[in-house]
This record gives structure tokens, sequence and C-alpha cells, in this order.
């Protein structure tokens, strides 16, 4: 009498051999046409991923660079408004400073024209800056 796994041994090998003998009828090349059909997706499949692993890192990189152009343009910000603080005549004016790509824009109200082209000329002379933008408006006090 046969055991329980002796069976099963049985069973599988049985299912093996007819698995084997069913495709020994099928024409020559079957089984390739079928590997093709398997394979053309497969390799459509990881070149869409290939694609897509190659566009999420040149998202990434992109992102990475706005947030480092970001980071530049408070930084040149900071500095601007140190300066004008720093100026004589100009750290009390209520002047705006805002940056963006590294040109800088004076928004805001100055007591006349000389303090105006100062704090324009400062802006102009922080490191960072590629350009300044006057909308400083005289108002004489």
């Amino acid at each position: 009498m046969m055991t329980k796994r002796e069976r099963y041994l049985v069973a599988a090998i049985a299912s093996a051999a007819a698995m084997i003998v069913s495709g020994c009828d099928r024409p020559e090349g079957q089984a390739e046409k079928f590997g093709q059909k398997l394979d053309n997706p497969m390799a459509s499949a990881t070149q869409q991923i290939d694609r897509a692993t190659a566009e999420a890192a040149a998202s990434g990189a992109m992102v990475a660079e706005k947030a480092a152009g970001a980071v530049d343009d408070v930084t040149v910000t900071a500095k601007v408004k140190a300066a004008l603080i720093a100026e004589p005549g100009l750290g009390a004016m209520p002047i705006d400073v805002d940056t963006r790509n590294g040109v800088v824009t004076l928004l805001g109200n100055v007591d006349s024209a000389e303090n105006g082209a100062r704090a324009v000329e400062v802006a102009r002379a922080t490191s960072g800056v590629r350009g300044v933008v006057d909308k400083l408006v005289v108002k004489p006090s």
C-alpha cells in the first residue's frame, strides 16, 4: 500500500508527463510564437518603466533646481534688506524687497529721489543680485 506522500508524488509525475505529451502534437515553432507574444509586451512594459523612471528623475532634478533657486532668492532678499537697514538714512524707510530669479524689486516710499537712488545702488551692490527693478515712490515727509 502507498503512503500519502507517494500518492502525491505519483500524481505530480503523471501530471507533468501529461503536460509534456500534450505539447508534442503542436506544430513546431508554436511555443516560440507564444514565447514571443509574451516577450514583446514584457519588453514594452520594461521600456515604459525605464522611460517613466527617467522622467521621474528629471522631474526630481527640476524640483531640486527650483527649490535651490527659491532658497537663493530668499537669501538675496535677506541680504538686500539687511544692507538697506544698515545704510544711514534708509533704515527707517518702509521699503519692501521682493526677489525672483535674482532680480530684486524695491517697493515702497522714500522721502527723496536721492534716497531712492541710494536704495537702488545698495541693492545692486549686494551679492547675488542680477538686476534691480525700482518701484519706489518719492513722498517727501
